[in-house]
């Protein structure tokens, strides 16, 4: 194990977890509230040798970090990209704003200048594929018999027949990280559900709910008001 790895075993605690190291300082405590959504930045083109050593000091002097998820590889280098997730939607956007193109590494032709946006935070698949003679309840039965981490299921009656369904329905889970590892899981996004080979049901990414900048609703507010 190199230097670098154990400067950021040892100063900042993490779990290994479904090829991420997670450095969660609020893990033990359960006073702490779960942020919102849009509180989570993306940071890519991270050197694939930079740990939780320097991003957790780096990103840290915007506000508190309530999470930091670095994606790893099978050789236990970085994937070249991180999540970090503050409090607040406010402090995401000042990460975003401060950071967004800042030289984290010098080299000899120039700088290494990650870039930050807003993490899309999708926790939302869409199954589709699905036999329109199922009920929602039988759906969503099924579902939460197979699958974890599941908070609501969407279920769509047909416009000309309500006994039947449209043949599709949208899952949200805790998480976006229970919604990848599920898609992930789920053999390549197509899996068997009800044992009908000839009628497999497809799974991937549903259209994710845009984030907007709270200093922009704050403006719209301001301009209605």
């Amino acid at each position: 194990m190199s230097g670098r790895k154990e400067i950021a075993v040892c100063k900042y605690p993490f779990i290994q977890s479904n090829g991420q190291r997670i450095y969660f300082p609020y893990m033990s405590d359960k006073n702490v509230a779960a942020p919102p959504r849009g509180s989570e930045v993306f940071v890519g083109n991270l050197p694939r040798d930079l740990f939780e050593d320097e991003l957790v000091p780096l990103f840290s002097q915007v506000d508190l970090i309530y999470k930091l998820r670095l994606m790893m590889d099978f050789t236990e280098s970085t994937r070249g990209f991180a999540f970090v997730q503050y409090h607040t939607i406010e402090a995401a956007y000042k990460a975003i704003e401060r950071f967004n193109n800042y030289p984290i590494r010098k080299k000899s032709n120039g700088s290494v200048r990650i870039t930050v946006q807003i993490s899309l935070d999708n926790c939302k698949l869409f199954f589709g594929n699905i036999p329109k003679d199922k009920s929602s309840e039988a759906i969503e039965a099924q579902l939460r018999n197979i699958i974890g981490g599941i908070t609501k299921v969407f279920v769509y009656a047909d416009t000309k027949n309500p006994i039947l369904n449209r043949g599709f329905a949208f899952v949200e889970f805790e998480s976006h990280a229970m919604a990848a590892i599920t898609r992930r899981k789920l053999l390549s996004g197509i899996f068997d559900l009800w044992g009908n080979e000839n009628k497999r049901i497809c799974v991937d990414w549903a259209e994710p709910e845009p984030i907007v900048n709270p200093a922009i609703m704050n403006r719209v507010k301001f301009l209605f008001s």
